[in-house]
């Protein structure tokens, strides 16, 4: 699993509250939308906002030394309970709070889209107080979303209740752009972008054990919101001895497979909702010369390189 960046969610360590509460508590709760499209719901007295790595929520009566951070990041897993999600959890810990440790297997918690697991960490923070960690974790269509909330031990299961709660609101969402249509609907593509109209050429590659792989994407985004997508692989192959020579060699090609759908693209995001009922969510932007580039749009990874075609 790649939760390549859930270490940065630990930097925030005893910083203090960023907000002061301002105004009375409003009764009941409300919804907080990520410039990704990611959604939750947490209580009207608290302050949620926008971070480079997620979502950052802050009680009213935060004290010194408390973080509750929402993060996103792309995962091999679909388990929040695999064994590689609790070992590189626990890993990141020890690397960033050695003090605070795990004892007990993680909890099953309640999660808007799939099932969720509660890994909970306790023990001693860097200043030789008391702390304690609750991580809660889903898996939605292969993007890992977390809660993390550090806290000394009764602070934390003071807010345990409405952790738990604020979790299991938690979505991924798509971003829509304005006068977007619920199903995609007909007519002029939904983009605030005009350089996305057009083809795109790009190319992948690979290798391993003595087996070459291009692949040659090709993506076309029609003013009138259809996408067509094809893909097509060459591929070099050989074997050698244990002298070096040269035992047999292959080369060969894939059928190019083309996939079609519909896009949309509003505030440096692009979304696609494919023909077979799949939805990919990119952030994009465009080199000097033309070239359009391809992020993870939670971790900001890079994906691919297009070039323009036409």
């Amino acid at each position: 699993m790649r939760f390549t960046k859930y270490c940065t969610l630990f930097a925030f360590f005893i910083i203090g509250p960023a907000f002061a509460d301002g105004g009375a508590a409003e009764s009941g709760w409300t919804e907080f939308r990520h410039s990704s499209g990611a959604t939750l719901s947490h209580p009207a007295d608290w302050r949620a906002v926008e971070i480079p790595e997620g979502i950052q929520l802050w009680p009213p009566d935060a004290g010194p030394v408390e973080l509750v951070v929402v993060t996103g990041m792309q995962s091999g897993s679909s388990d929040p309970r695999a064994a590689d999600v609790a070992n590189y959890l626990d890993a990141s810990m020890f690397q960033m709070l050695p003090g605070l440790t795990r004892r007990d297997p993680p909890r099953d918690v309640e999660a808007a889209n799939g099932p969720g697991a509660l890994y909970q960490y306790s023990g001693m923070f860097m200043d030789g107080s008391q702390g304690a960690c609750d991580i809660y974790v889903t898996i939605e269509n292969g993007v890992a979303l977390s809660l993390s909330a550090l806290a000394p031990p009764r602070v934390l299961a003071s807010r345990s209740d409405t952790l738990e709660g604020i979790f299991s609101t938690l979505e991924l969402g798509v971003p829509v752009a304005a006068g977007a249509t619920a199903q995609g609907g007909t007519g002029a593509a939904n983009s605030d972008d005009p350089r996305l109209v057009g083809m795109f050429a790009g190319e992948s590659i690979a290798s391993s054990s003595g087996v070459y792989v291009n692949t040659q994407l090709v993506t076309v985004l029609n003013a009138d919101g259809t996408l067509y997508y094809g893909a097509q692989s060459h591929f070099n192959a050989s074997d050698r001895d244990i002298d070096g020579n040269l035992k047999w060699t292959a080369t060969g090609n894939t059928a190019g497979d083309v996939e079609s759908g519909r896009w949309s693209a509003s505030n440096g995001i692009i979304t696609i909702r494919w023909d077979s009922g799949e939805q990919s969510v990119f952030a994009y932007g465009f080199e000097p010369d033309g070239t359009l580039v391809l992020r993870d749009p939670y971790t900001r990874e890079l994906i691919n390189f297009y070039s323009r075609v036409r």
